[in-house]
């Protein structure tokens, strides 16, 4: 029986359900040809053995349904087979090769691997242009001599990254962390691989990591556990064999303050028995960045460089709508759900740190024409990251575009309440939650993890639908699968049946920016020009009062709402760039939109992180965290008599400044959007910052703007 038949057999018996072809092309990562012919083989072998077949039904899918004797009796006839076998397929030799290489500390050579392998020179030959291939992505070296054997140089921090891609290449890691959780036996390769890192020790790991996380309040999800109990388990191997991270180019000064370092800390000491102060620094701060890689911030928390990760986002959903004719930026949340996911995805690309996806081929399959746009879209975000994207991301990012496509071509009234819990993270909810409701009269009142109770009661929904195993007190649930099944469906439809009390509710939701804006308009023609603002807030009370429910988070004001005349300074002449942000953000000390310590911060993160405030050619977008000082939503500008070099390597030098002072993640985003625009093109840089007069300047604003709205 080959690996992928027992794969098979494995995934059946867990489930104990019928499971679709789709979920099982899914599951093994193969085509639905393929995936006939292993259920045949397995069916030979089962009954050969003396185990119930596996049923087909030609509506319901596949099952396999075996009691507890017979689990544990398949089990252990398939973990003695294991042991007598002598043929040893390539995956099976690339991975004990890698690892006898790193473990063995005596030397080791061609001929050890042909004797231990019962294999040909060729193919062991085949196998090092294959390691060798994988380790050159990270700058890591296979070396061979006569005297020493072969051993692997470079970066430290490169070697575990590729160890990390090497294990997510060759094993379904979602698999055998279930096999492990379910006491079920392991394949030849995970077997391997648990060899190395320790299976006990990186099962301790990952449940140490889910209990700090949900007790610490960090936004990861079940895919970001496992990968995470994965490097941990890699880190501890290779700092006991006495390898060490002894230097990096990216060190924080005050990485100790950052949130991720006290779940370092209660790692290393909790589960691995090491005291954090008795490693290095770097080995510290290595093991953040790991946990930063993966942590999707709360939204009330943002890094220094916000700015230019929310320009990057608004600057992606702009490319995907041109491509798309698709109108992606009516979708208030999927921007914050992209930007919280940005962050730790540049990260993760910028430092090589592979993450495994196991729903890619799905998507890939199902949401093929959207994927392969959002492939073409991320030219954006790859300047950024230095590298390419791997399709496993591209694939998370087509999950988010792909529900807000969904979400999009819907709007149904009357509706049942429900809460989506998901373990396999917010986009993966999200587009269950999309394709649910193009079936259901369902208003999904939020998608969350497992572990967040409170929020799934605070929502109020009538009953819940749910990825993984789990009992919610007084609140009736489902578990249905990740990717919506024909099979999922009819458990709804007898769920629904099976709780008639269970009603649908309607009620009247507005969507405030647009309706606001047309208000306005319609003002407008039979008034002066309008505040939107505060002529806002009074309206928001009339329809409070009359019951009337409105999506308030979208209200955004544009540049013009923003920007005063008194914050508009032109044609200025500063020294260097130091003075240029002093100077644009004067107009705002002055008014107390913002304190002294802003202008200081703003200073320091370009000091510490290089210019990053230059956000395109000619362009700065001067800005800090809300924290370091903001006490209202503000914004000045200040246009450059001589352009001032920022010390940036494409857009230097600057000749327009933005000042910007945020108060939150997303009440700033109309301006954002209208920066973006103005450095998407060279020729309106120089028409703005061209301005001799405040009148001009808020003429050309005006025009840029109204032409954006067109």
């Amino acid at each position: 029986m080959t690996s992928k038949e027992l794969e098979l057999i494995s995934f059946l018996i867990a489930r104990n359900e019928y499971s679709t072809y789709g979920e099982l092309k899914t599951a093994l990562q193969k085509s639905e040809r393929t995936v006939r012919y292993y259920l045949e083989q397995a069916n030979q072998v089962l009954q050969q053995q003396g185990f119930p077949c596996i049923e087909q039904d030609r509506k319901l899918g596949v099952r396999l349904q075996f009691t507890a004797a017979e689990k544990q009796h398949f089990f252990s006839l398939l973990n003695a087979s294991q042991e007598q076998t002598e043929y040893y397929p390539a995956g099976e030799r690339i991975l004990r090769i890698l690892f006898s290489i790193l473990q063995n500390q005596e030397p080791t050579f061609a001929t050890t691997f042909i004797d231990e392998l019962i294999t040909s020179k060729s193919s062991i030959d085949s196998d090092m242009k294959t390691i060798r291939k994988l380790a050159k992505e990270y700058g890591v070296v296979l070396k061979s001599t006569p005297r020493e054997g072969f051993r692997f140089q470079g970066d430290e921090w490169a070697v575990r990254l590729f160890l990390n891609n090497v294990i997510n290449h060759y094993i379904n890691l979602e698999m055998m962390m279930d096999n492990g959780r379910n006491h079920f036996v392991f394949s030849k390769k995970e077997k391997i691989v648990l060899e190395y890192l320790n299976e006990k020790l990186l099962f301790s790991i990952y449940r140490h990591i889910e209990q700090i996380a949900r007790s610490e309040g960090f936004a990861f999800n079940e895919i970001h556990f496992r990968q995470m109990a994965v490097i941990f388990a890699i880190w501890y191997k290779r700092f006991t064999q006495g390898y060490t991270v002894t230097s990096t180019n990216c060190l924080p000064l005050r990485y100790e303050k950052l949130h991720s370092y006290q779940m370092v800390v209660q790692l290393l000491q909790e589960t691995m028995g090491v005291e954090a102060r008795a490693i290095s620094e770097y080995e510290r701060y290595y093991l953040c960045f790991i946990i930063d890689s993966f942590n999707i911030k709360h939204s009330t928390v943002l890094k220094i460089d916000w700015g230019g990760l929310q320009l990057l986002t608004i600057q992606l959903i702009q490319e995907m709508e041109q491509l798309t004719a698709i109108p992606f930026s009516q979708d208030k949340e999927l921007f914050e759900r992209l930007f919280n996911h940005i962050e730790p995805l540049i990260n993760r690309i910028k430092n090589g740190v592979s993450i495994f996806n196991p729903l890619k081929n799905m998507v890939m399959e199902q949401y093929s024409m959207m994927y392969n746009t959002v492939h073409k879209a991320v030219r954006v975000l790859e300047p950024f990251c230095r590298q390419k994207l791997s399709a496993e991301e591209i694939a998370y990012l087509t999950l988010h575009f792909s529900a807000s496509e969904e979400k999009l071509a819907q709007c149904n009234p009357g509706k049942y309440r429900v809460v989506i819990i998901c373990g396999h993270g917010v986009a993966t909810g999200e587009l269950l939650a999309e394709n649910l409701k193009k079936y259901y009269q369902f208003d999904v009142m939020g998608v969350v993890n497992g572990y967040d109770i409170h929020a799934i009661k605070r929502l109020g929904a009538d009953f819940a639908l749910k990825t993984i195993d789990m009992e919610i007190n007084n609140l009736p649930s489902l578990k249905i699968d990740p990717v919506l099944t024909e099979h999922d469906q009819q458990k709804i439809k007898q769920f629904l049946d099976n709780h008639p009390g269970i009603k649908k509710s309607g009620t009247t939701h507005l969507a405030a920016v647009d309706f606001f804006r047309d208000i306005c308009k319609i003002a407008e023609k039979h008034s002066t020009k309008l505040k939107l603002e505060p002529f806002i807030e009074e309206l928001e009370q009339l329809f409070a009062i009359n019951k009337i429910i409105l999506n308030r988070q979208g209200v955004q004001p544009m540049i013009r709402e923003v920007l005063k005349n008194q914050h508009i300074l032109l044609q200025q002449i500063s020294p260097n760039w130091e003075a240029c942000i002093r100077d644009a953000a004067q107009p705002l000390l002055d008014e107390q939109y913002i304190k002294p310590e802003y202008v200081t911060a703003m200073i320091a993160a370009v000091n510490k992180y290089g210019p990053y405030i230059v956000v395109g050619k000619g362009v700065a977008l001067a800005h800090a965290r809300p924290e370091d000082g903001v006490l209202k939503l503000g914004l000045s500008v200040m246009t450059l008599k001589t352009p001032v070099r920022f010390g940036h390597e494409t857009n230097d030098p600057v000749s327009l400044v933005f000042c910007l002072a945020a108060v939150d993640n997303f009440s700033h985003l109309k301006v954002m959007k209208s920066i973006v625009n103005i450095i998407s093109e060279d020729s309106k840089i120089e028409e703005i910052a061209g301005q001799a007069t405040i009148a001009g300047f808020q003429k050309v604003l005006d025009e840029f703007e109204e032409g954006m709205q067109a």
